[in-house]
C-alpha cells in the first residue's frame, strides 16, 4: 500500500459539510492517517466523527443486553443484602439481568454487590455456553458412565478437547488419567 500524501487540508471544524466531505473523500485510510491529512490528532479525527455521526462513540465495556421481555420488573425494596444475594447467588442472574430488573446501571450493581460483601463471579463462570452438550447431564453420561474419551466427547460435541476439560472442570466431573 502506498502511503497518501500528507498535507494540512483546509477542513473548517464548524462546518459539517466540510467534515462530511473530508471523510468521504478519505473513507478508505485508517483514523491515523485521516489526522496525519488533516494535520490533527486522532482524537480530534475521533470527535469529528462523533459530531457528524458517522462514529458510534466508545465502545462501552459492557454489551447493551435487551432483557424485557423476559424480565419482570421488581418490587420497590430491592436495595438489600438478602436479595441480591438470592438474585445473585442463588438464582444465578447476571448483572447484566439485574439491572434491567431494578432499573438502574450496571455500575450500580456492581457497587451494591461490593457493598454487601457478595463475591461477584469471574466472566468465564458467568457465562454460560449455548452448546446443548455444555450441560452436567450429557457429561455425566458419556464422559462417566459410557466412559468416553475426552476427545470422543469432543467429537460429539463438535468442540475442542480443552472445551470438554473445562466444562468437567466446571460442572466438578473428575477427569480420568
Amino acid at each position: 500500500m502506498t502511503n497518501p500524501t500528507y498535507q494540512n487540508s483546509d477542513i473548517d471544524p464548524s462546518d459539517k459539510n466540510s467534515l462530511l466531505a473530508f471523510f468521504a473523500k478519505y473513507s478508505k485510510l485508517s483514523e491515523n492517517e485521516q489526522a496525519m491529512i488533516a494535520d490533527r490528532s486522532t482524537h480530534t479525527i475521533r470527535k469529528w466523527k462523533r459530531d457528524c455521526g458517522l462514529s458510534k462513540g466508545k465502545k462501552s465495556l459492557y454489551k447493551k443486553i435487551n432483557y424485557t421481555k423476559k424480565v419482570r420488573k421488581v418490587e420497590a425494596d430491592w436495595d438489600n443484602p438478602e436479595w441480591f444475594r438470592k438474585m445473585y447467588n442463588e438464582k444465578k442472574y447476571g448483572i447484566g439481568k439485574i439491572a434491567v430488573m431494578i432499573d438502574k446501571a450496571i455500575r450500580t450493581v456492581e457497587k451494591r454487590l461490593d457493598r454487601y460483601g457478595i463475591k461477584t463471579r469471574a466472566h468465564k463462570e458467568s457465562t454460560r455456553s449455548k452448546n446443548k452438550f455444555c450441560n452436567e447431564d450429557w457429561l455425566k453420561r458419556h464422559y462417566e458412565e459410557l466412559e468416553w474419551s475426552i476427545g470422543q466427547c469432543a467429537d460429539a460435541a463438535c468442540v475442542t478437547k480443552a472445551t470438554i476439560v473445562d466444562w468437567l472442570v466446571q460442572h466438578k466431573i473428575l477427569i480420568r488419567n
